[in-house]
């Protein structure tokens, strides 16, 4: 699924959401927290917000002032989440905050690399559920891993669920704006949960897109019989706010890390504006989903998806920027993760699949025709083999990772598709080139070798690097492919 990387110290310096905006007036007056008091009701909390448990949460107190008529400071406890490593804070949650005569739901989100956000939300349920977002600045006032502090909003923007022209929060009219201070005050964060660790994604979306996100999420490890530790999972567990009214969620998930092809490779993206009025959920990709790279344990992948559809929308895209509606989306996601600060209880070995893929290392060979003339790449391989009934051994699956200059070819070849993918120095994808393959034979007793017509570089994006010829770009070429592989003289029992 997806992932991320530990996560640093708050910045001792005030952070603001727009870095041309004017300087903070003066702050509101609001007094410290409560000191906490003996053992915290989280259970009770949680029971209100997720009907579970969250092992990440763990207790404080808070005070929350708004700049309202008759709206003195409201001090109550509050629920802090913390990152998987403990080393940061990521949010502070006030239930039933009392201002004047309204009751309001306190959230401040902390996410790592992005500017903070304050939500507020009314205590009470009903037709005109309500978001306060702070479009202008938030200045945030904590050192170490975050667990005391102060958040500062100067303005603070409405965005109900259903406009029908009545207020959402009872007194507040739609275009007011208004200041909000936060103090809180955290205890000790939760144990670790053992096998669970901090990572980081980078997901780039093609053109019209044309935007790269960094998301924070969790990474799960697992230890299988006497087989080193490695990743099972990874996730993007938090709506991670990319515009004043977008948020985006990600996964990705994986095949087994035993089997080396793109069988089981899947993401998915989410999008919603803040009360989820409108929102698009993009899963199954038309075009195609491989690996360009990974760490045999999981804990870095890069995977290249192409033509993720939209599966179920509740409303048009709020892609903002002027794109309008976008139905298929293309990119990469690159990922990261940290060790567990403990590490997962040994579980029982997993039962070896007798029709599991039968790995080995060969060798390939590119020379493309005359479009590209002399150009020609060669490095180790590894195949996949399949043996039929007349004692043949086929190669139905091949990758490889190729030098290229400063950076890299990444070659996936099956039966029937031959895609060529470009990686720049900095590890970055800059375009693939794809064409059908039309032949295939045994290597059992040596390489084999096939043309390849119609190989297209594919995607508009003006990032996208085709390789140069004698005449500038080539988006359309051929090239010969030959692959060797060590087969072993037996199938493995």
């Amino acid at each position: 699924m997806v992932v991320m990387v530990a996560g640093c110290a708050l910045a001792t310096e005030p952070t603001r959401l727009d870095p041309d905006a004017v300087a903070m007036p003066t702050p509101l007056d609001c007094p410290e927290p409560a000191a906490l008091r003996g053992e915290f009701a989280t259970d009770m909390v949680l029971a209100e917000s997720s009907g579970g448990t969250d092992p990440n949460v763990g207790p404080g107190t808070g005070t929350v002032c708004l700049d309202l008529a008759g709206g003195a400071p409201s001090s109550r406890e509050v629920i802090c989440t913390w990152s998987a490593d403990r080393h940061r804070l990521l949010a502070v949650q006030m239930f039933e905050a009392q201002i004047a005569d309204r009751t309001v739901e306190v959230i401040l989100d902390l996410p790592e690399g992005q500017p903070p956000r304050i939500q507020l939300w009314p205590g009470e349920p009903g037709p005109n559920v309500a978001f306060v977002a702070s479009p202008g600045q938030v200045e945030i006032d904590a050192t170490g891993t975050g667990a005391d502090g102060r958040a500062d909003a100067t303005t603070a923007r409405e965005l109900p669920i259903a406009d029908d022209g009545s207020p959402p929060i009872q007194g507040l009219p739609r275009s007011k704006q208004i200041r909000v201070a936060l103090r809180w005050r955290c205890g000790a964060p939760p144990p670790p949960v053992p096998g669970v660790s901090t990572g980081r994604m980078l997901l780039n979306l093609d053109a019209p897109i044309g935007r790269t996100f960094t998301l924070s999420g969790t990474c799960v490890w697992i230890i299988a019989g006497d087989q080193p530790m490695r990743v099972t999972r990874t996730i993007v567990n938090a709506r991670h706010a990319i515009g004043p009214d977008t948020f985006l969620q990600a996964s990705v998930n994986t095949a087994s890390w035993g089997n080396p092809t793109n069988d089981g490779l899947e993401m998915s993206l989410s999008l919603s504006d803040a009360t989820f009025a409108r929102s698009s959920h993009f899963g199954f990709a038309s075009g195609a989903t491989y690996w360009l790279d990974r760490a045999e344990n999981g804990a870095f992948g890069h995977v290249r998806f192409r033509g993720l559809a939209d599966v179920e929308s509740d409303g048009p895209h709020v892609w903002e920027g002027g794109i309008g509606e976008v139905d298929l989306l293309s990119g990469t996601i690159r990922w990261t993760c940290a060790a567990p600060v403990v590490a997962p209880p040994a579980g029982p070995a997993e039962p070896v699949d007798p029709n599991g893929p039968e790995v080995v290392a060969g060798r390939l060979v590119l020379e493309f025709d005359d479009t590209l003339a002399g150009l020609a790449f060669e490095g180790a391989a590894t195949c996949v083999l399949e043996r039929s009934d007349d004692g043949e051994v086929y190669a139905p699956w091949i990758s490889a990772r190729l030098p290229d200059g400063d950076g890299s070819l990444v070659v996936d070849a099956s039966y029937s598709r031959l895609r060529i993918a470009r990686i720049d120095a900095a590890a970055a994808f800059v375009g693939e080139y794809e064409g059908d393959v039309r032949e295939y034979g045994s290597v059992k007793s040596g390489p084999f070798s096939t043309f390849v017509p119609g190989l297209d570089f594919l995607g508009t994006d003006l990032a996208f690097r085709p390789f140069e010829g004698g005449e500038g770009p080539v988006r359309s070429t051929g090239v010969r492919i030959r692959y060797g592989c060590d087969v072993p003289a037996e199938a493995p029992a």
